[in-house]
């Protein structure tokens, strides 16, 4: 949990740090552009077994609009959201991608009894070769996945414990 939080905090310094210079939205363009992110998402949601791309395209256009109102309230990123998975891609975001591998390589040292990074931030990205990280990248998300709830088809094989039993 620690290394959930240690992203969350550098993400929000990153979203504070890219927002600066730049003008703070006001409280109707906020309230639009979360109404705007849920009307995407709930599309996309409807659209995701029968029109794959055109869904991915409105998650991508939600996200956006997420990653704007976190940057303008500087607000650092969950890695228990779905949402959040996309943002973490080395060819769009690079320092997040960081960011996330730096909390994933924290450890429990005993002697501090607390989590502490396996590696600064510099030592990793001196260590890092970009000219693969996104095959990386992938394989890493694919693992992730793999301990997502499987959603359950229509097809699906039932229990037969569960099937009712033909009356006789």
């Amino acid at each position: 949990m620690g290394a959930v939080i240690a992203y969350k905090q550098k993400t929000a310094e990153l979203n504070v740090e890219r927002a600066k210079g730049r003008t703070r939205l006001r409280p109707e363009v906020i309230k639009q552009m979360r109404d705007d992110s849920a009307v995407k998402l709930f599309q996309a949601a409807s659209l995701a077994s029968t029109e794959k791309d055109k869904a991915e395209e409105l998650m991508a256009e939600a996200n956006s609009i997420r990653q704007t109102l976190d940057e303008d309230a500087g607000v650092g990123d969950s890695l228990f959201d779905l949402l959040t998975w996309s943002r973490i891609d080395p060819r769009k975001d690079p320092e997040r991608f960081m960011y996330c591998l730096w909390a994933a390589l924290h450890y429990y040292d005993r002697e501090k009894d607390k989590l502490v990074p396996a590696l600064s931030m510099d030592k990793l990205a001196s260590v890092i070769d970009f000219s693969n990280v996104t095959v990386v990248a992938q394989a890493i998300r694919q693992t992730l996945e793999s301990y997502f709830p499987k959603s359950e088809s229509k097809d699906a094989v039932q229990d037969p414990q569960l099937a009712e039993t033909p009356a006789a």
